[in-house]
């Protein structure tokens, strides 16, 4: 179970669609549940890669697997943001 956040406040989550559904540009952070355990992948990663079973954050485009890309964003908001996310998070 994962839920990507935008810089635009929009959000797009595994209930949604698959990665390969998910709008692809503006990236701020993706809240994922994996075996057990909640991870928030940000700090202003350049892309965030699907490897078919999880995400993970990367400084390089890969071709031959989903990359999704991140963007910059007032620091204030971004804090917003991330809290949004951790509260979705604990509310699994």
């Amino acid at each position: 179970m994962w839920r990507i956040y935008y810089a635009d406040g929009s959000t797009f989550d595994s209930s949604m669609g698959g990665p390969e559904d998910a709008p692809v540009e503006n990236v701020q952070i993706i809240a994922e549940l994996r075996d057990g355990r909640r991870i928030a992948h940000s700090l202003a990663e350049d892309y965030y890669i699907w490897d078919g079973e999880k995400w993970e954050t990367s400084t390089y485009i890969h071709d031959d697997k989903i990359t999704l890309t991140g963007n910059f964003m007032d620091l204030t908001e971004f804090k917003a943001m991330r809290e949004r996310a951790f509260e979705w998070l604990t509310q699994r």
